[in-house]
């Protein structure tokens, strides 16, 4: 997967309009014992830009503090292959508040 990001700023609130490149994986899954290899299809970009078409909202003006400064959002999916959540963090150097 080829991940790339863009966005902006505005009042504390970071919004990421986020891309997902899935090219073909191959693998092997083992279960009780059991190994057994599978392919992936290419699945190609999933362009995540938030409900209202902005960008996926992080709050850095929430859940902050000088040991871990970072805001996670989840985001289920659905696909031929699977299912699952999306999950991204969005870190930042704390400084002190965000304005």
């Amino acid at each position: 997967m080829t991940p790339s990001a863009s966005g902006y700023c505005q009042d504390g609130i970071v919004y990421l309009t986020i891309v997902e490149d899935w090219g073909p994986f191959q693998g092997k899954m083992t279960c009780e014992g059991t190994t057994v290899p599978y392919n992936m299809p290419a699945m190609g970009a999933m362009t995540h830009a938030g409900a209202d078409g902005r960008g996926e909202v992080f709050y850095l003006d929430q859940n902050f503090s000088g040991e871990g400064a970072g805001y996670t959002i989840i985001r289920p999916f659905a696909g031929p292959s699977g299912s699952g959540e999306h999950i991204w963090t969005l870190f930042y150097e704390y400084t002190g508040p965000v304005r």
